[in-house]
């Protein structure tokens, strides 16, 4: 099984382009984005339900961690290969 080459971005979008000028719309609110991940000019993955989360840095945290995920994988296969060399 394969995956979408990297590098992969984090990138905040606005959950609604309906939500923008509605009162008390806050685009640094988790409750009002989402991130989505890219790679290779596609989206890979969203991050919709940013409401859950405790604050904004998890949330970012969280979208850096996944936007990672090629080089994280990457690194894995070295460090496998050199353990069986």
């Amino acid at each position: 099984m394969g995956h979408t080459p990297g590098p992969w971005t984090a990138q905040r979008d606005v959950r609604s382009e309906a939500m923008r000028g509605q009162r008390g719309w806050n685009p640094t609110d988790p409750d009002h984005c989402s991130w989505a991940i890219y790679g290779n000019h596609l989206r890979v993955a969203i991050l919709s339900d940013a409401q859950s989360w405790r604050s904004l840095g998890e949330v970012d945290s969280c979208a850096n961690l996944i936007a990672a995920a090629p080089e994280l994988l990457a690194a894995c296969q070295a460090s496998l290969g050199e353990c069986t060399d």
